[in-house]
């Protein structure tokens, strides 16, 4: 699901045939929601899970490249979580099919909306788009259980965390 400005964007690349017997039923992350922001000068898009709300962050390029960098950022993400590396494979193969739709629930515009106003803070902090996107799954939403997306998606796949004195959980 797409917020109107990437919709905007993105609507005409898709074609049917594109995305036909591309359904990966062994993947758990999706259906995602997306939007575009601006920071100075770039456009980055922001894409959440609706399950776990994590996000992934990635610069918005040509059509061509759309797909294989969402998919580039959410395989750096998975690992920077410690996701074993055939559910990355699987998660990261999925995002190059997903089909395209305009956004319209308000619960995911709201939170694209926040996640875009953290996203800013950080850039003014920190121009590297994987620490970037490393920090914004440490911000809490309110979806429990988890609340913040880096535990829920640890979780999901069933990987353990450790506290910063390297104590697992």
């Amino acid at each position: 699901m797409c917020s109107q400005r990437l919709w905007r964007i993105v609507w005409h690349w898709e074609t049917a045939d594109s995305l036909e017997d591309h359904e990966s039923p062994a993947r758990v992350l999706g259906p995602w929601a997306a939007g575009v922001s601006r920071d100075e000068g770039r456009d980055l898009v922001l894409a959440i899970d609706t399950r776990t709300y994590l996000t992934v962050l990635f610069p918005l390029g040509a059509a061509s490249e759309f797909h294989a960098s969402w998919s580039g950022a959410l395989r750096a993400l998975l690992r920077d979580l410690r996701v074993p590396d055939d559910r990355i494979e699987i998660e990261g193969d999925a995002v190059k099919h997903l089909p395209l739709t305009r956004l319209s629930e308000p619960r995911f515009k709201e939170a694209l909306k926040v996640i875009g106003f953290v996203c800013g803070i950080e850039l003014s902090y920190q121009d590297d788009l994987r620490i970037v996107q490393r920090q914004l799954n440490e911000f809490p939403h309110d979806l429990p259980p988890d609340y913040v997306p880096a535990h829920a998606v640890r979780r999901l796949f069933g990987v353990q965390s450790r506290d910063p004195l390297g104590n697992v959980h």
